[in-house]
């Protein structure tokens, strides 16, 4: 038996987008990434070639496409985004004009 070349630990997974366990079992099960194997009781390597024949295997991205579209601002039409976001801090209840306004925290610090 040929021994592999390098084999990768499960930080080393981050790069072909394997990032925890679960997201590991779901690829294993559904996508056919390699289980690996335990080279310890808690410990799990995966053979480069195997983790690099399933990254050639995954479908590749088409070009972008020639229209992109921004998504509409959530604005009204015809009104200030800045205005709006001011009237809507002004609403806030720490804001209001009720007994804990300014001048009566003031007061209150004597």
């Amino acid at each position: 038996m040929l021994l592999p070349s390098k084999v990768f630990r499960f930080p080393d997974l981050k790069r072909v987008g394997i990032n925890n366990w679960p997201t590991l079992k779901r690829r294993i099960q559904n996508d056919n990434f390699p289980p690996g194997r335990y080279v310890g009781k808690n410990t799990r390597v995966w053979d480069e070639a195997e983790v690099a024949a399933w990254w050639d295997s995954r479908p590749k991205a088409g070009p972008p496409p020639d229209i992109v579209v921004k998504p509409a601002a959530a604005s009204r039409p015809g009104e200030d985004s800045s205005r709006r976001e001011t009237e809507v801090s002004l609403r806030h209840p720490r804001n209001s004009d009720s007994a804990d306004s300014a001048q009566s925290l003031f007061k209150r610090r004597g």
